[in-house]
């Protein structure tokens, strides 16, 4: 998972760093462009940061969750669940009316972090539930009371505390698709936290049935010519 995800996106995210600031800004999340018709802000605005020291905290952050979801949807499906994430989020900063730019992607580490609690295969309930109290009360606090304390000045900049709500919510949502999608299917394969009950199918049903059927018949032939062989011995003998 390191290979697929950390290492392109830390790619990206260097790439763009790299690029003069004013050319920078263009790609970051700004309200005002944005409805000026620059949608492509709407993802791009995830993938810029404030500073270096910005982007490697963040890419740290993706690194841990690759390590510990190995097992979860995000292996396989990172890039699509990433920049759904991004959309969501960008979509609900519009619609707050408060937030005029924005840069960086805790948010989606949020959005991360939450589905990889709900779709890992490996990590015990006991363990999901401790993981979910932890994103809970550093939402509940970030709400509360503003930004953790001295996460501005490890990432050297503003921290817009609505985008890693936004971006938790967005994994909660994305988790309850998947957990509707795989009832509909009878699987519990993608979705752990609450696994889905499996049905047999009706092909299997009838196979069970006609094997207890051929089973009960093969015995009856069986009592049939045991009788028919302890007659003939009878009338043998007589």
């Amino acid at each position: 998972m390191i290979v697929q995800v950390v290492i392109p996106s830390l790619i990206i995210c260097i790439l763009f760093q790299l690029l003069p600031e004013k050319e920078l800004y263009r790609f970051r999340f700004d309200r005002e462009a944005i409805l000026h018709g620059e949608y492509i802000r709407l993802i791009s605005g995830h993938w810029v940061h404030m500073n270096w020291r910005h982007l490697f905290v963040n890419m740290f952050g993706l690194s841990m969750i690759s390590l510990v979801f190995k097992n979860s949807v995000l292996t396989k499906y990172y890039w699509p669940i990433s920049f759904m994430i991004c959309l969501f989020i960008s979509c609900m900063l519009l619609l707050t009316q408060k937030i005029n730019w924005y840069m960086g992607y805790s948010g989606v580490l949020c959005g991360l972090f939450v589905l990889g609690i709900c779709t890992d295969k490996s990590i015990p309930t006991s363990g999901r539930v401790l993981l979910f109290a932890v994103i809970a009360a550093k939402l509940l606090y970030e709400q509360t009371f503003g930004p953790l304390p001295g996460s501005v000045d490890l990432c050297g900049g503003p921290v817009i505390v609505e985008s890693h709500l936004f971006g938790s919510i967005a994994g909660l949502l994305l988790a309850g698709i998947l957990f509707v999608k795989n009832i509909k299917k009878g699987s519990s394969m993608s979705l752990t936290f609450f696994p889905a009950r499996r049905f047999p199918s009706k092909k299997r049903r009838h196979s069970i049935n006609f094997h207890r059927l051929f089973s009960f018949q093969g015995g009856l032939e069986k009592i049939c010519w045991v009788r028919l062989l302890a007659w003939g011995q009878i009338r043998v003998a007589s």
